[in-house]
């Protein structure tokens, strides 16, 4: 299944770890320390602003994050997200490297290896942003996050670097999946297919 699959146990273990987190099953907060000049650079950055909704509930509209060609999820590489086991979402295919907030909220989890982030927003839509598939095994190398856990953001915010190059000599897709986590606790929730 993925970033599940293949790797040793404790790459395992920190998978699982890392997907239970995006649960909320683990409440542990840590600060993520960065360099001066990613922080400067996420507070000062324009990102233009996507108005393209993607995934939308009664909760609010989630807007793509990456310019890209979007794919259903059942197209996803990955059974993992593909048999919508984290909840329902979309795949994208990146024109570009840098993720943006797609809604206002908080940072509320980034993967140890830096792959993945968690954003809570309004009416606690829960969504998970996860840059390639496979990824996990890069162990942070080719991705920058911009903000740390508890952060405040602002859609259009920039939220994390990727290098695409990296992802594709490692051997691996860089396909963005956005999954809302917590989609079963909404009455309808639509996806998106153009952008």
């Amino acid at each position: 299944m993925g970033d599940l699959e293949g790797g040793s146990e404790e790459e395992t273990s920190r998978g699982i770890q890392n997907m239970l987190k995006t649960f909320g099953l683990f409440r542990k907060k840590r600060r993520v320390k960065h360099r001066d000049t990613d922080r400067r650079e996420a507070q000062t950055a324009a990102a233009q602003i996507s108005t393209n909704v993607i995934i939308s509930c009664e909760a609010g509209e989630i807007l793509q994050p990456v310019r890209g060609k979007i794919i259903p999820q059942e197209e996803i590489p990955d059974d993992l997200f593909a048999n919508a086991i984290l909840g329902k979402g979309v795949g994208i295919e990146p024109e570009e490297e840098i993720i943006v907030a797609p809604y206002d909220g908080e940072i509320s989890f980034i993967a140890d290896s830096r792959h993945s982030i968690g954003i809570t927003g309004s009416g606690n839509m829960k969504l998970l942003i996860h840059v390639g598939v496979g990824t996990v095994a890069m162990n942070g190398d080719g991705f920058t996050p911009l903000v740390a856990i508890g952060d405040r953001v602002q859609a259009g915010q920039r939220i994390l670097k990727f290098d695409r190059s990296k992802i594709k000599t490692a051997g691996y897709s860089d396909l963005v999946v956005v999954v809302l986590t917590n989609s079963d606790e909404y009455k309808e929730v639509k996806l998106e297919m153009k952008g």
